[in-house]
């Protein structure tokens, strides 16, 4: 589907996450490499050109059709369209039309994280903390995270959490890490939830304890 963000009930698991992970379909391209070589007329024309394209390779994903999706979506990621650069990431990461390539998936997800796209910054975190093929950066993996939270989505939050808790790519603070997790929970991260909901039980066994 298009438009959405993770499926909660995907959350919890890594990786089921990124397989829930919606396609971003965003209705602006980017500019040009060199508008000034090209006149305003003619930037109007290619950028419609570029929409229509971007708009046969929703066509086509919907239809299952995903080689042609890939075919459509890869020149457009290569001309910079933030979009496609994730889709052709989602597609590599899946093995849809194409073979799988996890490192390749990373490299578009960066280059569309890099560029401002923060859906395709918390893809990238998640590769980032070990995903076959690609070597655990959590540094970098945070920064990802930390990119994506600015959105509210509650998997980045969640992992930015564990990763300030455990002082993994990123100071230790476990009051920081506290207020992550819990708004991960606030927005219906099942797995922050849980672990919440289990802290708050430890806290009232030892309660009696620490009184007496």
């Amino acid at each position: 589907m298009l438009h959405k963000p993770l499926s909660l009930a995907c959350a919890p698991l890594i990786r089921a996450a990124l397989l829930s992970a919606a396609l971003v379909h965003l209705p602006a391209l980017p500019a040009l490499a060199n508008p000034q070589a090209i006149a305003p007329g003619e930037q109007v024309l290619a950028e419609k050109e570029r929409i229509t394209a971007f708009q046969a390779g929703v066509a086509a994903y919907d239809a299952g059709d995903y080689t042609r999706a890939y075919e459509i979506w890869l020149p457009l990621a290569k001309l910079g369209d933030l979009a496609a650069q994730r889709n052709v990431g989602h597609l590599l990461r899946l093995g849809r039309g194409t073979a799988q390539d996890l490192p390749r998936a990373l490299y578009f997800y960066e280059r569309a994280a890099d560029a401002g796209l923060n859906a395709a910054a918390l893809n990238a975190g998640t590769l980032l903390l070990g995903a076959e093929g690609i070597e655990r950066d959590t540094e970098d993996a945070a920064g990802y995270f930390m990119q994506a939270a600015q959105d509210g989505y509650p998997e980045a939050l969640y992992q930015l959490a564990l990763l300030t808790e455990a002082g993994d790519g990123t100071g230790k603070d476990p009051a920081k890490a506290d207020r992550l997790m819990r708004l991960a929970a606030f927005l219906g991260h099942e797995k922050a939830r849980a672990r919440i909901g289990l802290e708050t039980r430890l806290d009232e066994v030892r309660a009696p304890s620490n009184a007496g």
